[in-house]
């Protein structure tokens, strides 16, 4: 009689797959997905509302634009501007991080360029980016004679880190990205 191995490599690779199964599992456990702060709030809460967090936006670049710079005051160019989220990671803009130091003093300057004089409030965040560290809050940036600065901060980690403005006018809040590297 011959042997038929047919059976052996359909168990075999019905084990090979509940194996796959369970790798998969034990990696996403110890990998969760990190909730996204782009806008200080839960994913349902932005789904739900993000016509109307587009439209304080838009209403906001028609009258301010704003400029970052760290360590030194902005120059009113596309490297410095401050975009919101959604336009902040297009293609064009790739590439144009502002400078920091690790170990070291760092202070962010913000310029704004308005049409209207507005009273605004800003802080600003750091976010670690492709990591789980908590978000490091810098603080209120202080009005000066020529816009805003925060207070002396020190990165402690080399690295790609994303900057979260949090601009508040009235009783609206909108927010700025700028992403940066610490060497």
């Amino acid at each position: 009689m011959k042997k038929n191995y047919w059976v052996m490599g359909i168990f075999i690779f019905l084990f090979l797959c509940v194996c796959a199964i369970v790798v998969s599992i034990v990696i996403a456990i110890k990998n969760p997905a990190k909730e996204e702060q782009t806008y200080f709030a839960k994913k349902q809460e932005v789904d739900t509302q993000i016509n109307e967090i587009l439209k304080a936006e838009r209403a906001f670049a028609k009258n301010c634009i704003l400029y970052a710079e760290a360590n030194a005051m902005p120059q009113e160019n596309l490297h410095s501007q401050l975009f919101n989220p959604y336009v902040a990671y297009r293609a064009d803009r790739a590439g144009q991080f502002l400078q920091l130091q690790s170990q070291k003093k760092n202070t962010i300057w913000l310029k704004a360029s308005c049409k209207k004089p507005m009273n605004m409030k800003i802080a600003l965040s750091l976010e670690r980016v492709n990591t789980s560290d908590p978000l490091i809050f810098v603080g209120g940036m202080q009005r000066s004679e020529s816009g805003f600065k925060t207070q002396e901060f020190e990165i402690t980690h080399q690295g790609r880190y994303r900057m979260i403005f949090e601009v508040q006018y009235g009783d609206k809040k909108i927010y700025f990205h700028k992403e940066a590297v610490a060497s």
